[in-house]
């Protein structure tokens, strides 16, 4: 009885120990398994897969080809001789070309001011785009749509032709001498009876692309 109480005793023991040496045994990781891999690496977050990154680039925008006003050094220099400020587009359509550029300083009898000045081009199909000083005002004339220029908000004008057509398309800036930018109506012409011919408006796009290139001339 006593020898059965030993040997269980023994065996108990044992089991102790057994169960001591493998609670310390070393708990293997990442760094000791794999020499090569350092702790920066092993901290390192997965990177991301192709699919997820955004390699779409903004769109570039398309804006239509700019042009200078077409006058000569000599022509800006007389037409800023004049008590008003030269107002005159950057932008024309293709083919146009410009027909006359003239200026004149005056007086009303009271002694404000009554210069003026007329910058006209023309293009293919007998169309043309005048900018210049104007008596004439919105009476009679159609709104169609505004438009945010340099010169703050303009407004542009229609009359129509008898077949309900764009006659003359218009756009009035409140600056002094009065200028107006119209595409319709006449241009000069040597060969013409009165020195000038009838001539008609571009498109309402090509008038609005043009309204909003007006600039200062300097």
């Amino acid at each position: 009885m006593r020898s059965t109480q030993s040997i269980r005793f023994i065996l108990l023991n044992i089991i102790v120990l057994a169960t001591f040496a493998c609670s310390q045994q070393p708990t293997v990781n990442a760094s000791t398994s794999n020499p090569s891999l350092t702790k920066s690496e092993l901290s390192q977050p997965q990177p991301t897969s192709q699919a997820e990154v955004s390699t779409s680039a903004p769109s570039a925008s398309q804006s239509n080809p700019e042009t200078e006003n077409l006058l000569s050094p000599e022509q800006k220099a007389k037409l800023l001789q004049l008590p008003i400020p030269i107002i005159a587009p950057n932008f024309l359509p293709e083919g146009f070309r410009l027909v006359r550029a003239t200026g004149e300083a005056g007086k009303y009898i009271n002694g404000d001011d009554d210069s003026g000045y007329t910058i006209s081009y023309q293009g293919d199909n007998n169309t043309c785009i005048s900018v210049g000083s104007s008596r004439s005002g919105t009476r009679g004339l159609q709104k169609v749509n505004q438009v945010q220029t340099e010169f703050g908000l303009l407004d542009v004008y229609i009359d129509k032709a008898r077949d309900n057509s764009i006659k003359n398309i218009y756009s009035f800036l409140e600056l002094k001498g009065n200028p107006v930018l119209i595409s319709g109506g006449s241009i000069p012409d040597s060969n013409a009876d009165g020195g000038f011919k009838r001539c008609n408006s571009v498109s309402l796009g090509q008038y609005i692309q043009v309204l909003k290139s007006l600039t200062l001339v300097k």
